[in-house]
């Protein structure tokens, strides 16, 4: 219990600044984090020790890629990628999959394939004739499948499939899903809003754990 430290993301009277929205280990071991003050905080070697980063909008999500560029995806102003802005709309999670491709969902929006090459952004809507889904979460598994949390349930998605057919895709449940984990050993955790949360091995989900709404999930 002792074995921890605070950070202090604000020293000044601002109470929203000391507010952590976000936080994100990155692909090369560092923490980023962010406040309500439109800041973001990235770690030191150390961990210990954050710095800030003078930004105008507020983060949610984060993920390098595979040139080491910062992706960043906020509550209304969709992506910045390295500092400079692209799409609009509210970005929860992104992620990079197995091949370097760059996958984003959000909030009253859908699945996106994205890319940004020289300056210019593109992309690909996945289930947008699910009404109301509300995608909140998603991961990359050890074998490269997506795993999406929404409103209406769990999806398993080959990215290679989706890419060549928009259909192809698993729904595994109709609980809405706030959180994924995958454990060092590959299982699969679900936490849902109401339905428990739920353990899963091989694409198959099973075993109700717990009874209460579960928000996070995390090793």
């Amino acid at each position: 219990q002792q074995n921890y430290s605070v950070i202090n993301l604000n020293k000044t009277t601002d109470e929203k600044g000391n507010d952590a929205r976000m936080l994100v280990r990155l692909g090369d071991g560092r923490i980023l984090t962010s406040d309500m003050a439109g800041k973001l905080w990235l770690s030191s070697d150390n961990l210990l020790t954050m710095r800030s980063v003078d930004t105008e909008g507020i983060y949610i999500a984060a993920c390098l890629d595979n040139q080491n560029r910062l992706w960043l995806g906020s509550r209304k102003h969709g992506i910045t990628v390295d500092g400079n802005d692209y799409s609009d709309g509210r970005t929860d999670c992104i992620v990079m999959d197995h091949k370097g491709r760059m996958w984003t969902c959000g909030l009253k929006g859908c699945l996106k394939q994205v890319s940004v090459e020289n300056g210019r952004y593109t992309e690909r809507r996945f289930l947008e004739g699910i009404k109301d889904l509300d995608p909140r979460v998603m991961i990359v598994d050890h074998r490269g499948d997506l795993w999406l949390g929404t409103k209406h349930g769990l999806f398993v998605i080959n990215p290679d499939q989706i890419l060549r057919n928009p259909r192809r895709y698993t729904k595994l449940t109709n609980t809405s899903v706030m959180c994924i984990y995958e454990t060092a050993d590959h299982w699969l955790w679900f936490g849902t809003a109401g339905g428990g949360a739920f353990y899963g091995d091989n694409g198959k989900a099973s075993a109700r754990r717990f009874e209460n709404r579960v928000s996070s999930l995390c090793s």
